[in-house]
């Protein structure tokens, strides 16, 4: 059945845009100063997106350890991204999995790395190309961050993702100068002399 207005929806359920709303306003209402979820210097952002979880986001995930990584997409790109982007957070990989999916983060990182640390297996490349896409989103808003606010800590970030100041350029150098053998260098120096500068 479809849901109308549905955000998300799964086999075990559906999260609206009504729905999220009443659970941002009533974690904003447990606030003492609900103006605080704005400041990036606390950890009340990563409380609201625990509080999704607990009040939506758990209740439409596959119950045990299979999941379903179509459903995930959509809460990356329907939810977390959006929430993000209005209290000005970077998204990150990190707090999709773990505050707002309440998942296992090594799972995603041995999707990244290409095998399960588990049985050595290796994921799906369907998957792969799904958590590729995140990350490639979330490193696009930190760069874009990086540059708007020449943030040292967001600078930081993406140095432990590998990026760099700098550009690094490699210069292959061909030389194609002539070469003389001890021959032609006795036959040079015999028949040209130098001559020294004219005196007065």
């Amino acid at each position: 059945m479809e849901v109308v207005n549905a955000l998300v929806q799964s086999e075990r359920g559906f999260i609206t845009e009504y729905d999220l709303e009443n659970t941002i306003q009533n974690y904003t209402n447990k606030l003492e100063h609900p103006e605080d979820l704005y400041n990036i210097k606390n950890m009340l952002f990563y409380g609201l997106l625990r509080e999704i979880y607990n009040q939506n986001i758990q209740y439409v995930l596959p119950e045990g350890p299979k999941h379903n990584y179509n459903l995930l997409d959509a809460i990356f790109y329907k939810i977390y991204i959006p929430i993000c982007y209005h209290y000005g957070r970077v998204p990150s990989i990190h707090s999709f999995i773990i505050h707002l999916c309440g998942l296992d983060l090594n799972v995603f990182y041995d999707i990244r790395t290409g095998v399960y640390r588990a049985n050595d297996t290796k994921p799906n490349p369907a998957t792969a190309a799904l958590v590729a896409k995140w990350e490639t989103a979330c490193n696009g808003d930190l760069i874009e961050y990086v540059v708007h606010s020449n943030s040292i800590g967001g600078m930081f970030r993406l140095k432990t993702k590998g990026f760099s100041e700098e550009q690094r350029i490699s210069v292959n150098v061909a030389s194609a100068a002539p070469t003389l053998d001890t021959a032609q260098l006795g036959t040079l120096a015999q028949s040209e002399y130098l001559l020294p500068p004219e005196t007065e």
